[in-house]
């Protein structure tokens, strides 16, 4: 072989060395992707502006589901639970404050995968209010 020859043969593997020594490009993100999916759970912000401890029930389709308890005079974030489909039938909220007959249940809400509800229970619970916000 002539040393021309070698030269294009050496610098041809020089750079064929150099290019398998580069990182791959990084794949395309896949929107299927928990990493790159959007947070859609739906959460319930509670304001407990009552004296009694409120135990909290989500009922669907006459199920009731409990949901938590929040302690008087304080606030709180919970999440739905996933398993219940919300966005398929309007559901409500129960309130029975621990110590107490008396209870607060809300009128139908429909509910979207994302929405948060904010709930604040009031001393006189018939004062109570809730609202629903898209995807906050």
């Amino acid at each position: 072989m002539q040393a021309s020859t070698l030269r294009t043969l050496a610098a041809a593997l020089g750079l064929g060395v150099a290019l398998t020594a580069l990182p791959a490009p990084a794949p395309a993100q896949d929107a299927r992707d928990p990493a790159v999916q959007v947070d859609r759970d739906t959460y319930l912000e509670v304001h407990n502006h009552n004296w009694l401890d409120q135990r909290l029930y989500l009922v669907v389709n006459g199920a009731r589901h409990p949901l938590g308890t929040v302690m008087s005079f304080r606030s709180e974030v919970l999440r739905m639970p996933r398993a219940i489909n919300l966005a398929s039938a309007q559901v409500q909220l129960v309130a029975h404050p621990i110590g107490s007959n008396a209870r607060y249940v809300t009128l139908p809400l429909t509910v979207a995968d994302g929405d948060v509800i904010e709930w604040r229970l009031e001393n006189n619970l018939n004062l109570s209010a809730v609202s629903v916000w898209s995807g906050r």
